[in-house]
């Protein structure tokens, strides 16, 4: 059996009951607001007294509302019908992801726990390694080219693509064909 709450206990759960926030719960209750996410998360999952409260409580707020899952779910199995009826199959899948929350299989929020360490530096080095093991592939030619511009008495016609960028020769002067630029 469960202990008795303390006072700081009680004035967690008269909190929560309230509708606050766990961190905002324990910062009221009197747990430093540093480490007030830790200690509403202990209250919450690891105080057996703290949690059977709560448990209590919501009986209690269930019986009083006579309102519970079985009749949530009853509800919801009758709107996926009506939906199926009206075919508003978006609907339906919206209501039978409702009927899964209710019954716990999907969950918001993943807590990922990371237990192994993993050295960033040595990770590097190796990557470095692997890379400079790997074969060299040959560069692509690079093509000397210059861009030309359109002049002020072209501006009017139409741009001919194929004269946008001209070749140098060897020699490193341009070359153009005959009547390309006149």
């Amino acid at each position: 059996m469960p202990k008795a709450l303390t006072p700081k206990q009680q004035k967690f759960v008269a909190a929560l009951v309230a509708g606050k926030t766990g961190v905002d719960a324990a910062i009221a209750a009197g747990y430093p607001a540093k480490s007030a996410k830790n200690a509403a998360y202990q209250l919450t999952h690891d105080n057996q007294a703290v949690c059977a409260e709560l448990a209590r409580i919501a009986a209690a707020l269930s019986q009083k509302a006579d309102y519970n899952a079985h009749k949530a779910v009853a509800e919801i199995d009758g709107k996926i019908v009506a939906a199926e009826g009206a075919k508003q199959f978006g609907a339906v899948a919206k209501f039978l992801e409702l009927k899964m929350r209710a019954f716990g299989l999907l969950r918001d929020k993943l807590d990922v726990n990371v237990t192994s360490h993993i050295d960033i530096g040595s990770a590097l080095d190796d990557a470095r390694s692997r890379a400079l093991q790997r074969p060299m592939r040959d560069l692509p030619v690079v093509i000397d080219a210059e861009s030309v511009g359109a002049h002020a008495p072209q501006l009017n016609g139409p741009i001919d693509l194929k004269s946008t960028v001209r070749p140098r020769g060897d020699d490193g002067g341009s070359f153009f064909e005959a009547g390309m630029y006149d």
